[in-house]
C-alpha cells in the first residue's frame, strides 16, 4: 500500500473524531449538538467526573419539556370514542386517575378513563352560526410568546358552511 492510503484510513477518521467530540464556542460538541446527548469517548470513559452533574443534566431536561396538557375538574371536554359513530363524544373530567391520565363521565352517563392525548377541551359558548346538534368547537391552546394573557378560543364553523366561507359556488 502506498504512503497516501494509509494517510487516509487511519488519519482522516483520527481528524474527524477530534473534530466532532471538541466543544466549541456554545460550550457543546458538534456530536452533542446533533443528537442531543454526548457522545461517548475514552476520556469520559476513564474520568466520568468530568460531565455535567446529574442534576444539572436532569433540570436542563426538564428546561426543554414541552409543557404537558392539563385538564380541571367538572371541565367539559371532547373525548375520542373508539366504538361505532361519532369520533369525540361530549363528556366532563370527573378526577385525575394519574399524570396525564383522566376519569370522564360522557354525556349518556358512561365512565371512561383517557389519556391526555385522547382529550380536547371545548368551549361552552354556543355562537349563532352553530345549530344545537353540531359538536361545540375544542378550545385550540397554543403557545404565544407575549404576556397579554390566553387568546380567545379559536371557532372552527361546521362543515355545511364551508362551501359559503371559501367562495364555492352552490350547485341549485
Amino acid at each position: 500500500m502506498s504512503d497516501a492510503w494509509v494517510l487516509w484510513t487511519e488519519k482522516l477518521p483520527r481528524v474527524l473524531y477530534s473534530l466532532r467530540t471538541v466543544p466549541n464556542h456554545l460550550g457543546k460538541t458538534p456530536v452533542e449538538m446533533l443528537n442531543g446527548r454526548k457522545y461517548r469517548t475514552a476520556v469520559s470513559a476513564l474520568h466520568p467526573d468530568s460531565g455535567p452533574e446529574r442534576s444539572e443534566r436532569q433540570l436542563e431536561e426538564v428546561a426543554q419539556r414541552v409543557p404537558g396538557r392539563a385538564f380541571a375538574l367538572n371541565q367539559p371536554v371532547l373525548v375520542r370514542a373508539y366504538g361505532p359513530g361519532e369520533k369525540w363524544r361530549h363528556a366532563t373530567i370527573e378526577y385525575v386517575e394519574g399524570p396525564g391520565c383522566y376519569m370522564v363521565r360522557t354525556e349518556d352517563g358512561l365512565l371512561i378513563r383517557r389519556h391526555v392525548d385522547q382529550i380536547l377541551a371545548r368551549s361552552t359558548a354556543v355562537t349563532e352560526n352553530q345549530t344545537s346538534d353540531a359538536l361545540p368547537i375544542p378550545q385550540l391552546r397554543r403557545r404565544s410568546n407575549s404576556s397579554s394573557g390566553s387568546d380567545p378560543p379559536i371557532q372552527i364553523p361546521p362543515p355545511e358552511m364551508w362551501p359559503e366561507i371559501i367562495g364555492i359556488p352552490s350547485t341549485d
